[in-house]
């Protein structure tokens, strides 16, 4: 009786608001069985629960921002647009925290090594012109000690190959000219 005083255009556009309403049940039925307690003892990560309570209240804002629609109420001018505004704002706040825990950690105490062994302190002769010239001293760091064994083995070594390559080059040469 109703649908005959509406026109067809109207009624198809009910029609079809109706089935994706039953659609939207037919697709969170699974979801509404679960209790929500058990879901978030599943979850462990404090940030994906959070997201998980913003999912659940921006649905269910959304949906009654579509009721109002519905009842010839205008959303815009309704306090359910703050709602939406500030779950929104709170999204932002979940997305600023996930790319905060992807970013790259600094090691420090690695930096701090890197930057001490890579610091040395001038000679004391550079150190008495560098105080007459500067009012304030440059603080004192701490000199690499580049005397120990590993060095020096390391330093005769170079030394070594090099000496063996300039050799093999000689002979090289010598035979060149023969």
């Amino acid at each position: 009786m109703a649908n005959e005083q509406l026109p067809s255009s109207i009624n198809k556009k009910f029609e079809e608001l109706d089935e994706s309403l039953t659609d939207l049940q037919t697709s969170l039925k699974p979801f509404l069985k679960i209790p929500v307690t058990d879901i978030r003892e599943k979850v462990k990560d404090p940030l994906e629960n959070a997201k998980l309570d913003l999912m659940v209240a921006y649905t269910a804002n959304s949906l009654f921002w579509t009721y109002l629609i519905t009842q010839g109420i205008d959303p815009k001018t309704h306090p359910i647009k703050d709602e939406l505004l500030r779950i929104k704002q709170y999204m932002g706040k979940i997305k600023l925290a996930e790319e905060k825990k992807t970013m790259a950690r600094v090691d420090t105490s690695a930096a701090k090594r890197f930057v001490r062994n890579a610091l040395w302190t001038p000679s004391s002769e550079d150190a008495n012109s560098t105080e007459k010239s500067n009012t304030d001293p440059a603080p004192e760091y701490k000199q690499t000690n580049r005397k120990d064994k590993k060095y020096k083995k390391r330093k005769n070594e170079d030394r070594n190959d090099k000496d063996t390559n300039n050799k093999d080059k000689k002979k090289k040469k010598k035979k060149k000219k023969e």
